[in-house]
């Protein structure tokens, strides 16, 4: 890993500790520096230009979101898009610094789904992104307030473990 990478990823560490915001763009920048760093010593790609990683990956399931519970969460702050707008700009140009260019469009997502003959097994799939018209989270204290008034709650919003701690994955090449 070259001393660039290194201060890249020091770069965004003190960003996300500094503002306890941003991981997820964080990240992304990181995996797409990684990759471009990789692409860059197998030469596979000499412009730099090459794939971006993943913009995210596909829940199997349902996923909480208890950021709004106990009245503090971040994106309920104001200052939320503003940080996170700072953030973007903070990292991309710690990017630039590393990879001479600023982070291309993310276009493909990794899909997680059951593996069809092993209930342990996660089969992973790389597919072109597109606008999900489904939301992902669920809202845990809609959910919890709901449920005081004697509606169910939902799975994800539980505090419960899942059957299956241990899983393997397996990665599809492409559809």
């Amino acid at each position: 890993v070259s001393e660039e990478f290194g201060q890249l990823r020091s770069i965004v560490r003190s960003i996300v500790a500094a503002e306890f915001n941003c991981e997820d763009i964080g990240l992304n920048f990181i995996a797409n520096a990684a990759l471009s760093n990789v692409q860059l010593v197998n030469g596979s790609d000499q412009s730099g230009d090459g794939d971006t990683a993943p913009l995210f990956v596909q829940p199997m399931h349902r996923i909480g979101d208890f950021g709004k519970m106990g009245g503090n969460g971040l994106h309920q702050k104001t200052s939320h898009l503003m940080t996170r707008t700072e953030c973007l700009n903070q990292m991309n140009r710690a990017f630039w610094k590393v990879t001479g260019r600023n982070l291309a469009p993310q276009m493909k997502l990794v899909v997680a789904g059951p593996h069809v003959h092993n209930s342990s097994s996660v089969d992973l799939s790389l597919r072109q992104y597109s606008p999900l018209l489904v939301r992902l989270h669920d809202d845990c204290l809609a959910i919890t307030l709901k449920m005081a008034n004697g509606t169910a709650g939902e799975e994800a919003c539980s505090w419960e473990l899942p059957r299956h701690l241990n899983f393997q994955a397996r990665f599809h090449a492409s559809t």
